[in-house]
């Protein structure tokens, strides 16, 4: 029941708004292809996937660990891309299949462990300094062109971002990490009301990031913003809770007078039911 509003809402969308589908789902795919093909010398990319000629070298070449961006752009013998254009059936079946082969290989294993580690990591290190964030401005086609509103306050504040990045400051994993501890801590002396906003908060953040394990294509610090801001949020109620006991400790919110006459008005329902009384 959860899952068919946003399924439906989705397909109401594409079916509106998309005029070509893509198969973005595939960048994923091989990007661990070409992990693998690294690791054990032999291009585990299907042929029909790319250019005549490709060797493993070229897959060395544009290689990196933490984003699959340059593996489609930076080979001599060229690769599909599905960001651009739909693949046909039989790339997809082989694209699958192939995938599906290396699962039980540990190089891929090792290859997710590492990007996930990078995703959630202080994004220290040349491979992963531009995935933290995107400081440029970039015109797409006819856009108008943009320019900053204040070009010196934006040094300023670049200087403070950049001199940040590679700390703590930067890992998603450890803010989930510290919101974790937190709410485990605190866990028996926290109210049961606050306790819903902790699971619903934190579990949210949990079921968006595990399954990047898989599914993402890069470290891109972007895609973890949802999973570290419910984490800052963790962390603040329980600090306040941990602070402020005499007013956060307290026990259940008072109930509204709305809700109050609705348990009213079902429970002398129950009782007439109870009585064979139709209310």
């Amino acid at each position: 029941a959860l899952i068919l509003p946003p399924w439906f809402s989705g397909h109401i969308v594409r079916t509106i708004l998309v005029k070509q589908p893509l198969d973005t789902w595939a960048v994923t795919l091989m990007f661990d292809l070409q992990a693998v093909s690294v690791a054990t010398d032999t291009n585990r990319i299907p042929k029909n996937m790319t250019g005549a000629g490709m060797q493993v070298q070229e897959l060395v070449e544009a290689f990196n660990p933490y984003s699959a961006t340059k593996l489609f752009a930076a080979t001599r013998s060229g690769v599909a891309n599905p960001t651009v254009g739909p693949l046909d059936p039989a790339q997809r079946q082989a694209l699958v299949s192939a995938w599906l082969n290396i699962l039980s290989e540990p190089a891929y294993w090792q290859h997710r462990m590492r990007l996930f580690r990078g995703l959630l990591g202080t994004h220290r290190g040349q491979d992963l300094v531009g995935l933290s964030d995107s400081p440029q401005i970039i015109a797409y086609k006819d856009n108008p062109p943009m320019e900053f509103a204040n070009p010196s306050a934006h040094q300023r504040y670049r200087v403070l971002v950049d001199s940040l990045r590679g700390t703590p400051v930067y890992s998603a994993g450890l803010y989930l990490i510290l919101a974790g501890a937190l709410i485990a801590l605190r866990w028996r002396q926290t109210p049961r009301w606050l306790r819903e906003y902790h699971v619903a908060l934190y579990g949210s953040a949990l079921i968006y990031t595990l399954p990047y394990f898989v599914i993402a294509p890069s470290a891109e610090l972007r895609y973890v913003l949802w999973s570290t801001l419910a984490s800052w949020l963790c962390i603040l109620i329980a600090l306040l809770d941990w602070f402020r006991p005499s007013k956060m400790n307290a026990e259940e919110p008072a109930e509204s007078p709305s809700r109050a006459i609705w348990k009213k008005s079902t429970g002398t329902a129950k009782r007439l039911e109870d009585q064979g009384i139709e209310p």
